[in-house]
């Protein structure tokens, strides 16, 4: 069985970033997805697809390249707007109606954008299989699906596991919101760290070390507050950085 493997970059990297405080290495990340591809049978074709002249995905898309992917360049729409799921779409239908050795497609994505490439290749007969993640996956596309595989679950498999961004920055939002209803209170760093723990939120004794990653990613803002007791300490306060990617991303999906 001949197998192409195609890989929505912007769509596994987005994912990662805005849903998790810790990504894998993206080397790991394309090894995951060749040895899911092999167990499908034999592969013929590896491509990654990504926009070249964003820096943040042409060092990743160097990685799978490194991992023997072949990277398709993807240009953007003049309102920046991605289009690989367009440009990826076609090449699969013009991959798989040309090349009469490849019969099964594996895709590294798992939104509903491409439930029409899925529908017209299994009409034709082909194999059809998605490795994503789990927050990405469309469930519109199981109807035509030989099988899928989910990038956390193997992650875990291989003792990497990701800490979900989401339980952290909702306990800080909440937090916020108390405690500025309160006349325009501040949330203490420690007072986020104890309750993180006190709620069973994260295991004993990590809650100082995922502050220090979230504020070091720019997710979390932390500036001082005057203590009156004691000025020359002051509080060390925190709050969710709203110019940040992922908090906006955060904001839109669970908050509106």
């Amino acid at each position: 069985m001949g197998v192409a493997i195609l890989v929505d970059l912007a769509n596994i990297h987005l994912g990662l970033k805005f849903n998790y405080l810790n990504p894998p290495p993206y080397e790991r990340l394309a090894q995951i997805i060749n040895d899911y591809g092999a167990t499908q049978g034999d592969i013929r074709i590896r491509k990654v697809y990504t926009d070249w002249n964003d820096g943040r995905l042409e060092r990743i898309a160097r990685q799978f390249a490194s991992a023997g992917f072949r990277a398709e360049q993807v240009t953007r729409k003049a309102s920046g707007r991605d289009r690989t799921d367009i440009c990826l779409s076609l090449d699969a239908l013009e991959l798989f109606y040309s090349e009469d050795d490849l019969d099964t497609l594996v895709l590294a994505a798992g939104d509903a954008d491409y439930v029409e490439v899925m529908q017209r290749l299994r009409s034709k007969g082909k194999r059809l299989f998605v490795i994503t993640l789990e927050k990405n996956f469309a469930s519109e596309l199981l109807p035509y699906l030989t099988g899928h595989a989910i990038i956390e679950k193997e992650l875990t498999s291989i003792g990497y596991d990701l800490i979900d961004y989401s339980p952290l920055l909702k306990f800080l939002y909440n937090l916020q919101q108390f405690h500025h209803s309160k006349t325009g209170g501040f949330v203490a760093a420690s007072l986020y760290m104890r309750k993180l723990e006190e709620y069973n939120i994260v295991t004993q004794n990590t809650a100082k070390s995922l502050l220090s990653q979230m504020i070091e990613n720019n997710v979390i803002a932390k500036y001082t507050v005057e203590n009156p007791s004691t000025p020359e300490h002051p509080t060390s306060a925190i709050k969710l950085n709203e110019s940040s990617e992922v908090v906006k991303n955060f904001i839109r999906n669970y908050l509106d």
